[in-house]
């Protein structure tokens, strides 16, 4: 069963923020085989922000999937698959997995900001390469 909690999620410190304009990013959590979590999907969106909000107009939308990997049978069963797409990085995804819900989300976050860091970096040196070739 899939259960869907999307509330796009545009400045950390409200309508009022000016970051709101600078950062269009659309996150959205996906509960799958565990009951929606209110704390856990203000905690991923929180991580997205503080981990990804500094690429800006880089990352367009991150999708959160956060499903009990091995159910009712306990261990290291918390799966966190990340998706990111951008205009310069295209398409990124990866997943951890974690006994701990909050642990999986921290790490795939983190992991995805070096991801994603190193995308853009790529791109602007393919940029800067072709610019010097021509």
């Amino acid at each position: 069963m899939v259960y869907m909690v999307e509330k796009p999620k545009i400045g950390a410190a409200g309508p009022s923020c000016p970051r709101e304009r600078e950062n269009p990013m659309k996150i959205v959590v996906r509960f799958l085989g565990l009951p929606p979590s209110e704390p856990l999907r203000e905690h991923s969106e929180r991580q997205a922000l503080f981990h990804l909000g500094r690429f800006g107009q880089d990352l367009r939308s991150v999708d959160i999937r956060i499903r009990d990997v091995n159910g009712p049978r306990g261990g290291a069963d918390k799966q966190c698959q990340v998706f990111a797409t951008g205009p310069r990085l295209g398409f990124s995804t990866l997943q951890e997995l974690s006994e701990d819900a909050y642990q999986a989300v921290n790490a795939a976050m983190l992991r995805l900001a070096r991801t994603v860091a190193r995308g853009l970096e790529r791109a602007r040196d393919w940029k800067i390469k072709t610019h010097l070739a021509n």
